[in-house]
């Protein structure tokens, strides 16, 4: 929650949106594991990756208006 004036919805919502394209993005590359076999700590790795990828790219296009 740096300068960029979104506020914290902002950010969970952007986060939540990020744990949905970090799925999508390591189905796309083939990166699929089981969760049976590795638990929630590889879904939570996938989760956290894609929130950091949006949430940079959100800061990147709020930071230029």
């Amino acid at each position: 929650m740096g300068r960029q004036g979104g506020g914290c919805l902002v950010n969970i919502a952007l986060g939540l949106v990020g744990a949905l394209v970090g799925g999508f993005l390591f189905r796309a590359l083939s990166v699929y594991v089981s969760y049976d076999q590795h638990g929630i700590a590889v879904s939570m790795a996938v989760a956290v990756i894609g929130a950091v990828i949006v949430l940079a790219g959100w800061s990147a296009i709020s930071r230029r208006r």
